[in-house]
């Protein structure tokens, strides 16, 4: 398949399918923390507080990966709401 289009028209495809892909990962890693503190409960309660750190530890790595892709994402937006770069004049 042959790309018919300019190089910026590509570049803004590809950084959309980029950021949708930091999208769906962050909400992956934040129903992996929500799920994590569930099993973490239901583990403590039924007395095994081994099993529940392990769960806390868990979504406490989830929670700050999701931080990292939310930042990311912030940043990648702030970029594209930047006044374009004039194009030279010649």
């Amino acid at each position: 398949m042959c790309w018919k289009g300019s190089p910026d028209s590509l570049l803004d495809e590809q950084a959309a399918a980029f950021e949708g892909a930091l999208w769906m990962a962050l909400r992956s890693l934040d129903e992996k923390t929500s799920l994590s503190r569930r099993l973490a409960t239901s583990a403590e309660n039924r007395g095994n507080s081994g099993t529940a750190k392990r769960y806390l530890d868990v979504g406490r790595n989830a929670e700050r990966a999701s931080h990292l892709i939310r930042a990311l994402i912030e940043r990648l937006d702030s970029l594209g709401q930047r006044e374009p770069e004039p194009e030279p004049s010649g």
